[in-house]
């Protein structure tokens, strides 16, 4: 046999092994009434005919009520599968980075900016509020103490500049 006519034999094998199939599928009432049209064709044409019927009918029970859902959903159009599918590839690839760049606190660097430092009178205003918790009674005189010092700390936040800016640094 000619090397060259074997692809053609396996393709023109595979169309009628797929119109075979196609017609296994149809209930034989179905049947008959697709192929009442080509009855008075024959030859190529009366296969042609039958192909283009059953092609046809594939699309008018894809387009039923209860199979257009599953068509719709086959072809994907608003892109859902797809969306999951990227979420899960950018979730297992996240946790695959933090995974390997996780670093545990002592592994940190020390970062010394204007986030960080701290004004000046901040420590000695906590050292008062605790001294006012603990040394002086509840109710009125603990009140009293604790305005006092909340009253001296909006007096220095206003006059006490900020530190100065650290550059920033990107690594």
């Amino acid at each position: 046999m000619n090397p060259r006519l074997l692809p053609l034999g396996l393709f023109i094998g595979l169309s009628f092994s797929v119109s075979t199939l196609a017609a296994e599928v149809i209930p034989n009432d179905v049947r008959v009434k697709l192929m009442r049209p080509c009855q008075q064709i024959v030859g190529q044409n009366k296969e042609r005919c039958e192909q283009r019927q059953l092609e046809s009918w594939r699309l008018r029970e894809s387009h039923k009520p209860d199979t257009a859902l599953e068509t719709y959903d086959g072809m994907d159009m608003g892109k859902a599968r797809m969306k999951t599918r990227l979420q899960q590839e950018r979730l297992t690839e996240n946790k695959r980075y933090l995974v390997q760049t996780r670093r545990t606190y002592r592994e940190q660097k020390l970062t010394d900016d204007h986030n960080t430092t701290t004004r000046p009178f901040l420590n000695d205003y906590r050292k008062q509020r605790l001294k006012c918790m603990t040394d002086v009674t509840a109710g009125h005189l603990r009140t009293r103490c604790l305005d006092r010092i909340e009253n001296e700390m909006r007096r220095n936040m206003k006059t006490t500049p900020l530190p100065p800016a650290k550059p920033y640094n990107a690594s």
